[in-house]
């Protein structure tokens, strides 16, 4: 059975927890564009260790997009990664499942066992980052998970218009998965999960912004996204994303 965690954009099932885009040295890339803020490493370090305290989990999966740089890292964002790595393989197994920006993430993360980014399964869950087709036993599974496109909504209250990390969880459009995959769970569900970081912004998906969904999967149709659920990492459930948009938005 999948978990959301209440306040974090993580998952938790078996005995894993399981975290996407953390794109770690996106300040890095800030700082080339003369836009100068602290590491967001220690603090995303942390809050990984206080969730493994929480659920008492074994294993972390980061779903991709583990650093920002897509060829390989600096020095001085290497050494960051190095040091992510070696503090949290005290605390738990880690297991990678690479991203499009994981170039060489074999070499970096040296105590990660490593999957390409097309996915793998763990205790019965179907994980691929999003970039790539997976393989057919991922979408055999009850549920499977992808991160990649950073999903979003904007929403307006009385303090103004802002946007927020969602979860979107859904079923899979059977007739389209079927002719990929002859085998794949017609009852499949499927989660796409917010980014880690919350610095590297998303897609604001009530706001017709699905041609921000990139990957194979998504851009085929493959998630019926017009009756998908969305939640806010708070918990809340604001509804399908078709009664989130206005008419002719969902395409």
């Amino acid at each position: 059975m999948l978990k959301f965690l209440y306040g974090k954009p993580a998952l938790a099932f078996g005995k894993s927890v399981c975290v996407a885009d953390l794109h770690i040295g996106y300040e890095f890339a800030l700082r080339e564009k003369g836009v100068r803020l602290g590491s967001s490493l220690e603090r995303m370090k942390g809050e990984l260790v206080g969730l493994l305290d929480e659920t008492e989990a074994e294993r972390l999966i980061l779903l991709g997009d583990v650093k920002h740089s897509i060829p390989n890292p600096e020095k001085e964002e290497l050494l960051e990664l190095r040091n992510f790595f070696s503090t949290l393989a005290e605390r738990a197994e880690l297991v990678v499942v690479k991203g499009n920006h994981d170039g060489n993430m074999e070499a970096v993360a040296r105590e990660a066992k490593v999957f390409p980014s097309a996915g793998t399964v763990v205790d019965g869950v179907g994980l691929f980052h999003g970039n790539a087709w997976p393989p057919p036993e991922v979408v055999e599974q009850e549920w499977a998970v992808l991160g990649h496109s950073h999903p979003c909504v904007e929403v307006e209250d009385a303090e103004g218009r802002r946007m927020e990390r969602a979860w979107v969880v859904g079923k899979a459009d059977v007739k389209r998965l079927c002719e990929k995959y002859p085998k794949g769970n017609p009852k499949l569900g499927l989660v796409l999960m917010p980014a880690f970081n919350p610095l590297v912004g998303g897609y604001p998906l009530n706001k017709g912004a699905k041609t921000g969904m990139l990957g194979p999967f998504l851009a085929r149709g493959m998630f019926k996204f017009a009756d998908a659920q969305i939640h806010l990492l708070n918990g809340v459930g604001i509804g399908k994303l078709s009664g989130l948009m206005k008419k002719g938005d969902l395409k």
